[in-house]
């Protein structure tokens, strides 16, 4: 353990603050990754910027009209094309549900001087390695979520959340984690789902991924399939009996038929935080164009630097996509016979479009429970497509299926059943 995740323990220990059945250190998460893991863009803040959350609230009134209208309620907090895919796909079998994107709620001026004092005497009065403007960093978001949460309690007052099913998609993250403790304290129904293979190991620290195991507050959790549930029992504790494998309503079953041909080829690149060696790819990927001839479509993610990332990819036979296209409707087109990806759950998502992915491995952050089929460099690249070229076709299409049903539950339909 490194010591910006450390110094990320320490303040989400000390900074203990409970109020209505609600811990606030779990939804101050997002406050505590910028003091320990982005520190330089903190530095970056005004001070205006700093203690503006003093003075803010959120108005949820069309998150209780949606309670009101339906049974089911589902939320997110960034309205990334994939994700809402994603979420469409739980429910389109279903007539009474709703969504609410949290991104689209708006701020209001809210003056309450007990919330900002509460705050602000907790703060800082605790132990804690910060700055005084750090501190007043925590308190002012410390007392926003203190006015987002009485407004909650004035506007939920004596609803009745009897067979009411709340559906964060992450309730590990961000004004989630309020949401799922307020909603479950009113003995609603709270369902985690998981948006991607989010628990696995990593090699490395990196920000924000571990937050999305070890801060769930919910406690039902869906998973697609068995290599997540083990993950989140091995890697942060959480109780079998909270996680029920559900699979994945885009993965239905089918046969897989892989392609063995190997001349257009989709790339997946990583986060942003991985834009260095995304960046190292691509160059790689310019002398096997220029040499062999494959052509290759590089989707980044949405948002990494799109302008930097086009810009080193100077051969003619790679293209870069906006962005806007999502990773479905890329392999739904059926232009590529095989894929690339770089620390992304992609990988798996192109086998079941059957097509081989093979795994950049420099800098190989994120453990998935995959094939052998990574490279590094031209030589072991080329090794590769030779491996897979010459593989017995019945074998390696066992071997995508099994991978598949194990990472991303392909045929599972237990989500079918899981919010009723």
């Amino acid at each position: 353990m490194n010591k910006n995740r450390h110094q990320y323990n320490a303040l989400k220990k000390n900074i203990d603050f409970y109020k209505h059945s609600i811990k606030y250190n779990h939804v101050l998460a997002q406050q505590f990754v910028s003091l320990t893991y982005s520190l330089s863009s903190f530095k970056k803040k005004k001070i205006k910027s700093l203690v503006s959350p003093f003075f803010k609230t959120i108005n949820f009134h069309s998150l209780k009209d949606a309670f009101a209208a339906n049974r089911i309620v589902v939320t997110n907090v960034t309205n990334r094309a994939d994700y809402v895919e994603l979420i469409n796909k739980y429910f389109e079998k279903s007539d009474d549900w709703d969504r609410v994107s949290l991104e689209e709620l708006n701020f209001r001026f809210c003056f309450k001087i007990m919330n900002i004092l509460q705050s602000v005497v907790f703060v800082f009065t605790r132990k804690l390695d910060l700055t005084f403007l750090q501190k007043l960093y925590i308190s002012a978001h410390l007392s926003h979520y203190l006015n987002i949460t009485d407004g909650l309690v004035s506007l939920f007052n004596h609803f009745n959340f009897n067979e009411k099913v709340y559906v964060p998609f992450n309730s590990a993250y961000d004004i989630e984690t309020l949401l799922t403790q307020f909603f479950k304290s009113k003995g609603c129904k709270v369902i985690h789902i998981s948006h991607a293979l989010s628990y696995v190991n990593f090699k490395y620290d990196t920000v924000y991924d571990f937050i999305n195991g070890e801060n769930i507050t919910a406690k039902n959790i869906t998973v697609w399939g068995e290599s997540s549930k083990l993950d989140l029992i091995n890697n942060y504790n959480i109780g079998e009996d909270s996680i029920k494998i559900c699979g994945n309503p885009k993965y239905p079953e089918k046969i897989i038929n892989v392609s063995k041909e190997f001349s257009k080829c989709v790339v997946f690149l990583g986060r942003p935080i991985y834009d260095e060696y995304n960046i190292e790819l691509i160059k790689l990927l310019n002398v096997i164009a220029k040499k062999y001839g494959i052509e290759f479509t590089i989707k980044p993610h949405p948002f990494s630097d799109f302008e930097k990332l086009n810009a080193a990819s100077e051969n003619g036979n790679i293209s870069v996509v906006s962005g806007k296209e999502t990773i479905f409707q890329l392999l739904n087109s059926g232009i590529y016979n095989f894929a690339i990806s770089y620390n992304t759950t992609a990988y798996f998502e192109a086998m079941y479009y059957n097509l081989i992915c093979l795994r950049f491995s420099v800098f190989e952050n994120e453990v998935f429970h995959g094939l052998d089929d990574n490279f590094f460099d031209e030589v072991s690249f080329m090794k590769q497509l030779d491996k897979f070229k010459k593989i017995d076709i019945e074998q390696i299409n066992a071997d995508v299926s099994k991978t598949l049903i194990y990472n991303l539950g392909m045929g599972i339909t237990e989500y079918l059943t899981m919010f009723n």
